[in-house]
């Protein structure tokens, strides 16, 4: 799958956190474009799971 198509699998909340952290891999190296997309949407994926299972845990407990 391209890294556009991606992209469009996301959140509008978390692809926005995909492209902030694209930016910034390529502003701190990362000279590939794509590269620096992939790195990134993993990243907002990840961090996106985290805020779900938190907020599951702070419903449940209330």
């Amino acid at each position: 799958m391209k890294t556009d198509e991606l992209l469009h699998t996301l959140s509008p909340t978390t692809r926005e956190r995909a492209l902030l952290i694209a930016k910034r891999l390529m502003n701190n190296g990362i000279r590939n474009h794509g590269e620096a997309l992939k790195i990134a949407i993993e990243m907002a994926r990840r961090w996106a799971w985290r805020n779900v299972a938190t907020k599951s845990m702070t419903t449940l407990e209330a």
